[in-house]
């Protein structure tokens, strides 16, 4: 019976979505594209928008171990959709600790207002 579909069928019938990489090529293509971000964000070294080595270290930390459960739960993923993921992940976290820096340098602002304002009370 030609043209038949189904167990035993066509060879491609029963074919999973398979990229070709190993395990450590797709690792290392949101691994490449966390390097990138971190090289891009300490351009930024010394100037008031930098996020600061800590806060970069966590995001990194999130970011992988973020793109790890992905890998787990995707292991069939080709490097398109590892890289598109990645670049979601990263943009995510690095969008949350840009925030969270803004929120800092908000906050010791007003404690340095406040602290010279009690100052000049205290002492005229």
């Amino acid at each position: 019976m030609a043209g038949v579909n189904g167990v035993g069928g066509g060879g491609n019938v029963q074919q999973t979505r398979s990229s070709g990489s190993s395990e450590a090529e797709k690792t290392q293509v949101y691994k490449d594209a966390l390097g990138s971000a971190v090289n891009q964000l300490a351009k930024d070294k010394g100037s008031v928008r930098y996020l600061g080595d800590s806060r970069i270290e966590k995001m990194k930390t999130k970011v992988n171990d973020e793109m790890a459960k992905f890998m787990q739960a995707n292991p069939n993923a080709t490097k398109e959709e590892i890289k598109a993921q990645a670049d979601k992940v990263i943009s995510k976290h690095q969008g949350n600790t840009l925030f969270e820096k803004i929120r800092d340098d908000n906050f010791f602002n007003n404690l340095m207002k406040r602290r010279k304002e009690l100052l000049s009370d205290m002492w005229g």
